[in-house]
């Protein structure tokens, strides 16, 4: 009887334990692939701090409509805020691949008209370190409107080091990005190992960070800052999606982790963090308890963070290189190495009817097989805290099963309209040309408009050219305010491998039609377009910090050119009064062409 018992007890337990080897030797692998992905420099490259001086573009003949600081080096992975209390007031940030890594921050306080750059250069601090690589740049403001900012740096502190260190900092501003501190251990998470480079597989991953704050002065963990990654080690063979937070009393984050999804997964990524008006912390993920089908799933803290419910399904999502039967996106100018569903979360904390929902966007070509060829964007929401998820459908409505659609961002401003952005491939047949495309919900999720937001679409096969293959990174930023769409995004137009950070503001009330441009760069201050309306002449009134060949462009709404103007100008104030006395009533876009980047304005003729 008794080896009865122990030949049942090990035919039960052998697969099991089978089972969980195999999911640590995949993690392990996985773990060594994030690694390998974060390297942007294997040879290591020195700390850049100097990101004040911009470079004109030269030699090209496609002009540049939204341009991150002109400096002629690729720009990717933008992240932005906007301060809820002013939405003049915005910051933005990238990753730049200069010689070395430098993420720049950039800020505006007139809604985007002029931006501004930081002096302050996030980097590993150890002024002779030798970067690795790292990025995922990362904002959001509590409720007193306290900046936050996080990234990641991978590094020695210099080059004859023998140790290696993964670090995941954060900074803070309280003049909205201009002047950054960081507290005395200046990290959310810190690995190191000894041995330098060799031993860099060996390092405890802290990997995507997401940050959400709680702005509810009612709510018990008021001003509380939570932050989502990913926890992994390859030398354990495990990890998990993990969160630490910081109280508002705190001068620091918590030193553990906070295990969200629990640790039977044969692969689990891609967490996301929001916070809902009754303080409810939410977690979303990635993951996949076989290594066949994928999921997303949710758990939730009522508790300000310390613990949180077993992860529920919200929905099984078809993602091409995952899926098991659906091994390419075929996605021109992204690697397979580098192709996620890019999954983000954001919460309604408008106070308005829909309140406390949930969204949660991806990328993928079907729910539970592959239903299209194309990518799509897809929208998932909860009215009930995440208990239930409604069903999936697609936010892009091009209806096009072949063309590609991918990388989503969202966000719920302030008035509960749900607004996405994403990368669209609609209007080119060979699913090269990419657009850039924002959709609005007005009625909770219901239904979408889709609009393009850029006025040149890129061709996504130069893309990696001048980053080693990064080309655009995973994510871009939607935000919004009360009337107005604001996307980010990197864009590539020139086709030479340089990638920029673009930028519009959308009017909402106006049908989603009406872009206005404008450069996020210290170079070119645009200060009025007026009178606006009018109806025989306008005043173009620009201040140039650095010279620059200047062409003023009026088109009509149809795309026609109907005056055209070339100077050069020395640094200083340029206003010029234009005649339009003979153009007719109607909306026209006014773009101002120079060395540092491409603005365009709205203009109506009545």
């Amino acid at each position: 009887m008794n080896k009865w018992l122990l030949t049942w007890f090990v035919a039960l337990v052998m697969p099991l334990t089978l089972v969980a080897q195999h999911n640590a030797e995949r993690t392990r692998e996985h773990i060594r692939e994030i690694i390998q992905e974060k390297i942007r420099f294997p040879e290591g490259a020195p700390v850049i701090s100097d990101l004040s001086v911009p470079t004109a573009r030269s030699g090209s003949s496609i002009p540049n409509e939204m341009v991150v600081s002109a400096a002629g080096v690729p720009e990717s992975e933008v992240h932005a805020a906007i301060f809820p209390g002013d939405s003049n007031i915005m910051v933005t940030s990238a990753m730049r691949q200069q010689g070395g890594l430098a993420m720049p921050i950039w800020y505006t306080t007139d809604f985007g008209s002029t931006w501004d750059l930081s002096s302050y250069s996030p980097s590993p601090q150890y002024s002779n370190a030798v970067v690795y690589g790292g990025g995922d740049p990362n904002f959001v403001y509590d409720g007193n409107g306290r900046l936050y900012y996080s990234w990641i740096s991978l590094f020695q502190k210099s080059s004859i080091s023998d140790s290696i260190y993964w670090a995941l900092y954060w900074a803070y501003s309280d003049d909205h990005g201009v002047t950054w501190q960081q507290s005395p251990r200046k990290s959310i998470g810190f690995s190191k190992n000894n041995g330098g480079l060799p031993n860099i597989n060996s390092l405890t991953v802290r990997d995507k960070q997401w940050m959400a704050a709680d702005r509810n002065p009612s709510s018990p963990y008021y001003n509380s800052i939570y932050c989502s990654f990913l926890e992994g080690s390859a030398i354990s063979g495990q990890s998990y999606i993990a969160l630490r937070y910081k109280r508002a009393s705190d001068s620091e984050f918590t030193n553990t982790s906070t295990i969200v999804s629990g640790l039977n997964w044969a692969f689990v990524q891609f967490g996301n963090v929001a916070v809902t008006s009754d303080g409810t912390v939410h977690v979303t993920f990635f993951g996949s308890q076989n290594g066949q089908s994928y999921h997303m799933y949710h758990c939730k803290s009522t508790d300000g963070g310390d613990n949180f419910t077993t992860p529920t399904e919200i929905t099984q999502a078809n993602v091409p290189s995952f899926t098991a039967w659906d091994p390419n996106p075929n996605l021109t100018g992204v690697t397979l190495q580098r192709f996620y569903p890019s999954c983000y979360l954001a919460a309604d904390v408008s106070g308005g009817a829909n309140d406390g929902s949930l969204y949660l966007t991806w990328t993928a070509n079907g729910v539970d097989t592959t239903e299209t060829y194309g990518l799509d964007i897809w929208i998932s929401f909860s009215r009930d805290g995440g208990d239930t998820w409604s069903n999936p459908k697609r936010v892009n409505n091009d209806g096009d099963p072949q063309q590609h659609q991918f990388y989503s961002s969202i966000y719920v401003d302030e008035e509960g309209d749900v607004m996405l952005g994403w990368y669209d491939r609609r209007d080119d047949v060979a699913n090269i040309s990419t657009d850039y495309y924002i959709g609005v919900s007005t009625d909770g999720g219901a239904t979408f408009t889709n609009v393009k937001a850029n006025l040149s679409p890129t061709l996504f096969s130069t893309v990696g050219n001048s980053n080693n293959g990064f080309g655009i990174g995973e994510y871009t930023q939607v935000l919004g305010c009360k009337g107005s769409v604001i996307p980010f995004w990197t864009d590539g137009r020139n086709n030479n491998g340089n990638l920029d950070i673009y930028s519009a503001s959308v009017n909402k009330s106006d049908s989603l039609t009406n872009p206005e441009f404008g450069p996020v760069t210290e170079a070119v201050v645009w200060k009025e377009l007026y009178p606006n309306p009018t109806a025989d002449h306008f005043t173009l009134d620009v201040e140039l910090r650095y010279r620059s060949n200047l062409t003023v462009t009026i088109y009509a709404a149809d795309g026609r050119l109907v005056g055209r103007e070339a100077v050069h100008w020395a640094a200083g104030p340029y206003k010029k009064d234009f005649s339009i006395v003979d153009l007719t009533a109607g909306r026209y876009l006014v773009e101002l062409q120079t060395d540092y980047g491409r603005f365009v304005k709205s203009l109506v003729v009545w």
